[in-house]
């Protein structure tokens, strides 16, 4: 019978009803002795609205409502001004309102074990007073478009921030955040303080608050400035200090706002251009943030004060040119020779001492610079670099001898080299330019295959032969004719496999006695020397 009357309904929670008559007894018998005494407990009865039966009752001082499914509190709860005590524990309420400061005789608050997702727990669970001062924060924020949040031991952003979209001013400031949410909502905001938290990221979107003036991001656990501040060009202050950065780097930082976006853009821009120029920003190492960018074609790191290449530089696989002129690098990682795309490495005016054996691998490479370093020896393997068109290497006064190899570089059209420090090859093969000191390295080369080593060539004009004889041990036929060989290169008797010299055409006055200690010797051309005499071992 009961279910059959409307205006019952409505008077009693639907939840109720459902549980039969003893149910429905039971509430309306609370709800009148209530009328009475002011005092209301519906605890356990699966409500999951409160119904007008319930907030008619204005004058309670007292209500309790515990282990129910309440989810939302309706605005006529807030017209119950005389509510001393509201216990609402174990339901599902999510968020608690500035309407809360209505009642303003509320000396007791139960809000506990509710989830609570959009009010903050820390907050709620710190007593009704606390939650009071931040409720008035917040409602004399809706008026002023500032928001105070300072020191409430915050833990989160309160979902009552992201809806407050007029807000011009915010400060969070010595709370413990550790992340933020989406920030994109509060687009007028000018002046943010997040200092004194404990952020270790920030939203990668959020530079997209541009409209920002004022950002204090101070004593935080921040390891990178996302790429979209870029964005912020409105920024007139920037406080980061007392953060453990990667990127920026403590020496971009240490330099103010315009340089850390500056820094900022050129990483925003080379993460979709595939170009990072780092040039001119006091580096001392390379930033871990741009060595993230896989698909990177072009590396400037040029005038700064890097003093170490990363090892991972390898991972660069898309790398076509690397530029770090005027540093302080002292080594080329290994992985360099991973980098199987690069074309150009420009290395000029650092410490560099050597250049490691898998720059062999540089297939593609076409520009090497290495000028102004303290090279003392270039690695055979640099002549497997077949591509190579532009070799520079001068103002490396260590540097004495070229290894053969070079020769092989037939793509090589650009060779720059210091003479004056060579002593291999010899400096009058070095002075007749670079063109005949590869002839010559290529000559010798070949030499070392074949075992036939033909210097006859009138290019050189060679006055002696210095050579490494640990490679030439093969050596069979020897032609240094038309040349200006006053004397026998003093090794040749260590060839003991020659079986044919040649010194036709040059300025032999004498023979010495030690060739006679080439026992396969089958064919010697002296013709055109100013020989006297044979020595008697050979006559």
């Amino acid at each position: 019978m009961i279910g059959n009357n409307p205006p019952l309904f409505d008077y009693v929670p639907p939840d109720v009803l459902t549980q039969g008559v003893e149910s429905t007894r039971g509430f309306l018998r609370a709800v009148a002795l209530a009328q009475e005494t002011l005092v209301l407990s519906l605890t356990g009865l699966n409500i999951s609205v409160l119904s007008p039966s319930i907030t008619d009752v204005t004058q309670l001082t007292s209500l309790r409502m515990d282990n129910n499914r309440i989810e939302t509190l309706p605005p006529a709860l807030y017209d119950m001004t005389n509510l001393t005590s509201l216990s609402l524990q174990d339901n599902k309420i999510d968020h608690i309102g500035t309407d809360l400061l209505k009642l303003t005789y509320l000396n007791h608050l139960n809000f506990s074990d509710n989830p609570l997702a959009y009010s903050p727990k820390e907050i709620v669970a710190k007593g009704l007073s606390q939650l009071f001062a931040y409720l008035e924060r917040i409602a004399d924020s809706e008026k002023t478009n500032a928001l105070d949040l300072d020191s409430l031991g915050l833990t989160s952003m309160p979902y009552d921030v992201q809806r407050m979209t007029s807000l011009t001013s915010v400060s969070i400031a010595n709370n413990h955040l550790v992340q933020l949410p989406d920030m994109l909502p509060l687009q007028e905001m000018t002046i943010l303080n997040l200092s004194s938290n404990s952020l270790s990221s920030l939203p990668t979107d959020f530079g997209k608050l541009t409209k920002l003036q004022d950002l204090k991001l101070s004593d935080n656990k921040l390891a990178y400035l996302p790429l979209s501040m870029a964005l912020m060009t409105n920024l007139t202050r920037l406080d980061v200090a007392n953060n453990p950065f990667e990127s920026p780097p403590d020496e971009v930082v240490s330099q103010g706002l315009h340089q850390i976006l500056d820094y900022l853009r050129s990483l925003s821009y080379g993460s979709s251009s595939d170009d990072i120029d780092l040039r001119n920003q006091k580096l001392t190492k390379v930033p871990v943030h741009a060595m993230q960018f896989n698909t990177m074609k072009v590396l400037l790191l040029d005038d700064n004060d890097i003093t170490e290449l990363p090892e991972d530089i390898g991972s660069l696989k898309e790398l076509k040119k690397l530029s770090f002129t005027s540093n302080q690098v002292p080594r080329l990682p290994d992985s360099v020779g991973k980098l199987v795309r690069l074309e150009e490495l420009i290395a000029d005016n650092n410490l560099l001492e050597t250049i490691p054996s898998t720059v062999a691998d540089l297939r593609q490479l076409r520009k090497l610079s290495v000028r102004n370093n303290r090279i003392s020896t270039l690695p055979p393997d640099i002549g497997g670099l077949e591509n190579l068109t532009d070799l520079d290497v001068r103002d490396n006064p260590l540097l004495t001898a070229l290894p053969l190899e070079l020769g092989r570089l037939e793509a090589l059209s650009t060779f720059w080299l210091d003479v004056d420090n060579i002593t291999f090859p010899q400096p009058e093969v070095c002075l007749e330019g670079p063109r005949y000191t590869l002839k010559f390295l290529r000559v010798l080369f070949e030499a070392t295959r074949t075992g036939r080593l033909d210097l006859s060539s009138r290019d050189f004009n060679l006055q002696h032969l210095s050579i490494d004889e640990g490679r030439f041990t093969n050596l069979t036929e020897l032609n240094l004719a038309h040349n200006f060989f006053a004397e026998f290169p003093p090794f040749l008797e260590r060839f003991t496999e020659m079986r044919e010299l040649s010194m036709e055409s040059n300025k032999l006055e004498a023979i010495p006695v030690t060739i006679a200690q080439l026992a396969n010797l089958r064919v010697l051309d002296l013709r055109g020397n100013h020989l006297a005499v044979l020595p008697k071992e050979i006559g």
